[in-house]
């Protein structure tokens, strides 16, 4: 699994050099993790603790780009919360909250926050989109 991990993340930067990533397109994998459906996200939320730098690194980058989210409440409020956690921990603990210039870090936790506030307004009823 790890070889594989590390295949995947080796051949996407290469691939993707400095991740120039159009919103229109549909590369939603990103560290063997598939961003945008309710499991892929479930699963790199399970595994936030066990990622290495690098993969952080390159989950952060990806979510820097504001990648067009669905219109599904779960996927959005667990993006946020997923985005908070990268952005305050780990590498970005170092990268956003510590650094000089926050701007980086802003851009991040803000696309984290519109992911929020896109689950409120699909179901207000649920805390969950108040993350």
């Amino acid at each position: 699994m790890k070889k594989s991990l590390i295949s995947i993340i080796l051949g996407f930067s290469l691939v993707s050099g400095a991740y120039a990533l159009d919103n229109a397109t549909t590369k939603n994998s990103i560290a063997g993790y598939s961003l945008m459906t309710d499991a892929g996200l479930d699963q790199s939320w399970n595994n936030r603790e066990k990622l290495t730098s690098k993969e952080q690194t390159e989950l952060a980058n990806y979510y820097l780009t504001k990648p067009t989210l669905p219109s599904s409440y779960s996927i959005a409020w667990k993006t946020s919360r997923f985005v908070y956690f990268l952005g305050n921990y780990g590498v970005g603990e170092k990268r956003f909250v510590s650094a000089d210039d926050k701007t980086e870090g802003v851009k991040l936790f803000d696309f984290g926050v519109n992911a929020g506030k896109i689950a409120m307004d699909l179901d207000p009823s649920k805390v969950e989109g108040y993350y």
